[in-house]
């Protein structure tokens, strides 16, 4: 769990029991549907500070599991969360191949950030050292390609980042 650092000691006990509420809610809700479909594969999360979701291969179905999770509410009543994602295993395999494609992307955005800091290194070393015009233009050229390159990345993360969490 992350605190913001101005917050009250009131405000992080609070944050901290909402966290512990809603993990102690994904994990009765995992139980009840292992208890209720053994045959299946489950998985419960806890997703940022709005969903619990569910997951699940080899067994029921979408209602099935709503049914389960509304019956696990009322016996609880408010302890568990009135807001549940479910995912088929469809939808599934599609949000792991995107958290996936996003893990590369951030990968793939640190690569271009050590590249935009060597071009910019050697901007600078370049004019250090007295380059010529052409020489320096030629590199200040390079590193505001690598600088458009890093760019593209992170606009292409964020924008994948939405649909993962729309997913």
């Amino acid at each position: 769990m992350s605190t913001a650092p101005g917050m009250t000691a009131v405000e992080r006990d609070y944050a901290q029991r909402f966290d512990a509420r809603r993990k102690n809610a994904a994990g009765h809700w995992r139980t009840a549907l292992h208890r209720e479909f053994p045959e299946a594969r489950v998985s419960v999360r806890v997703d940022g500070r709005d969903y619990i979701t569910a997951s699940w291969t080899g067994g029921p179905s979408e209602a099935q599991v709503m049914a389960v999770f509304r019956a696990l509410r009322e016996e609880h009543q408010g302890g568990i969360p009135r807001t549940i994602r479910t995912r088929t295993p469809e939808e599934a395999e599609a949000h792991k191949v995107k958290t996936q494609e996003l893990a590369n992307l951030r990968q793939a955005v640190e690569e271009a950030e050590h590249n935009t800091n060597a071009a910019i290194d050697d901007v600078l070393s370049a004019g250090q050292a007295g380059a010529d015009e052409a020489e320096h233009a030629a590199r200040v050229e390079a590193m505001d390609r690598a600088n458009e390159e890093l760019d593209r990345l992170i606009a292409a993360a964020e924008e994948l980042e939405a649909v993962l969490k729309a997913m």
